[in-house]
């Protein structure tokens, strides 16, 4: 090879690794080019200033909820409710619903029938009134999102729906509204009342 290509060829190949190690420059007001500290456009991670705050999930009228229903006789729907401090009482909540508190009590007493529903402390009217916060163990899926903003959740984050792991309700709802995420109570971690204080 000659000497003239040999320098052409290696003045390539310095020059584009130069080029990918340099930083991202960019003009300043005045035309000077400025270097980034680092390049923020990583692969795979979320720049906070791209996730979005609206949702594009269609928001539909979920399926009817089939509940598996307890005997009349179950000792989670016989069993009279544990009077807190305060004086509301707590009724019995299936295991199945691990760590869930005002959720897992309605799940529970709505398996065990109407007349038990109406017992529930936060139940007036066959509404549920002290609001709710939900923590989920992962961001949700289309689905699921569509059904947190039909009962009328939104995301307590500020930040876009299919990133949103904290959920809030503010507003009174027909407690059965809340029974169509009995199906997904296990994507739940915690929940708590949004409007007891």
């Amino acid at each position: 090879m000659k000497p003239h290509i040999v320098l052409c060829v290696t003045c390539i190949l310095l020059g584009a690794g130069c080029a990918f190690d340099q930083p991202v420059k960019h003009s300043d007001d005045a035309g000077a080019l400025q270097e980034d500290d680092e390049i923020k456009e990583i692969p795979g991670i979320i720049d906070q200033n791209d996730i979005p705050t609206e949702s594009d999930v269609e928001v539909i009228e979920p399926d009817p909820v089939k509940l598996d229903m307890l005997p009349f006789h179950s000792k989670l729907c016989t069993d009279d409710p544990f009077i807190t401090e305060i004086g509301s009482g707590v009724h019995p909540i299936d295991a199945k619903y691990g760590d869930l508190y005002f959720l897992g009590q309605l799940f529970t007493a709505a398996r065990c029938g109407q007349g038990r529903v109406n017992e529930l402390w936060g139940i007036r009217d066959g509404m549920y009134v002290v609001g709710s916060t939900i923590s989920l163990k992962e961001p949700p899926d289309e689905e699921m999102t569509s059904v947190l903003r039909w009962i009328g959740f939104t995301c307590d984050e500020g930040i876009g729906d299919g990133v949103c792991t904290r959920w809030e309700l503010t507003d009174e709802v027909p407690y059965e509204n809340l029974l169509y995420l009995e199906p997904f109570h296990n994507r739940i971690e915690a929940d708590d009342c949004r409007n007891c204080g």
